[in-house]
């Protein structure tokens, strides 16, 4: 309602916008009771953590929301946690929740899959970028070769919506060839090629310069991937709720093996206003020299 004493309305924009970049601000609030509240926050320095209310649900059920496929060793180190412990608890189904990962680091990309797949995936590509004909000598493949904390599924869910780009729908269209994979939500944004950063003079520029496919030579996925199973993103609970209306229907499809009636057909979400935040370009860097 307010902030540093600045109401929250169109006329106020301008101000109310360099009021919230103060490294202390003031909230006035209307919490979900009806309540007003007050409450100030005080910038600090902040580590972002990808990996939100993974859990196991139902003893044999695990489940993870991803935010970002961003670089660092405490991400791989949580991640590895995360797979070993589904491998203890012997899990049968596992529900990735990638609706608003924009993409980022393919290698990560990579790494989950490793820890999603099937024995007999092993050596099958995960990934083969594709240059045009003249920098063809630039192609290569990243293969999937099982982890020690590999799950050896079958099956796969994910949670889509149409922010679910680049490095996310790479994974899920490298599952997608090599194992049983159900998409919920809705379709993904659509972004099946990558950049090159080249620089010039103090800046950068990031041509699109390769597209990618998987290990069935499918990369045409430009209008985004389908889902299996349409459900509008249900903003009115939590990452991991049983009660969210996407998580609901998988749980729904892994008792019975099929999803629940829809109660009404849900619009598919709209892609003109769904812009990127400028700062998680969807962009696939390997960070490795590419194995000619």
């Amino acid at each position: 309602m307010k902030v540093n004493g600045i109401v929250a309305n169109i006329a106020n924009k301008d101000i109310f916008l360099k009021e919230i970049k103060r490294k202390s601000i003031s909230l006035e609030f209307l919490n979900q009771k009806g309540v007003v509240e007050n409450i100030i926050f005080e910038a600090s320095p902040f580590q972002k953590n990808p990996l939100i209310n993974s859990q196991i649900i139902e003893e044999k059920i695990g489940y993870f929301y991803f935010d970002i496929f961003l670089g660092g060793n405490s991400i791989y180190i949580e991640l590895n946690k995360l797979f070993t412990l589904f491998q203890k608890e012997k899990i049968k189904d596992l529900i990735v929740d990638l609706r608003y990962n924009h993409g980022g680091d393919g290698i990560m990309a990579l790494s989950i899959a490793n820890s999603i797949i099937p024995n007999t995936a092993e050596d099958k590509i995960f990934s083969r970028v594709i240059n045009n004909k003249k920098y063809k000598l630039l192609n290569y493949s990243l293969f999937l070769k099982p982890n020690a904390n590999n799950l050896n599924l079958k099956r796969v869910f994910f949670i889509t919506s149409p922010q679910t780009a680049s490095s996310s729908e790479i994974l899920i269209n490298a599952l997608k060839a090599v194992m049983d994979v159900k998409i919920i939500g809705t379709s993904t944004n659509g972004k099946p090629f990558g950049f090159q950063p080249y620089s010039i003079g103090n800046n950068y520029i990031f041509p699109v310069s390769f597209k990618n496919i998987n290990d069935k030579g499918f990369g045409e996925f430009y209008d985004g991937l389908p889902v299996d199973y349409e459900v509008a993103d249900d903003l009115t609970k939590d990452f991991g709720d049983i009660e969210e209306e996407c998580l609901k229907s998988i749980l729904v499809y892994i008792k019975t093996g099929q999803f629940p009636s829809p109660k009404k057909k849900t619009r598919q979400a709209s892609k003109i206003n769904t812009s990127i935040n400028e700062q998680e370009i969807p962009c696939i860097f390997y960070n490795s020299k590419a194995p000619f």
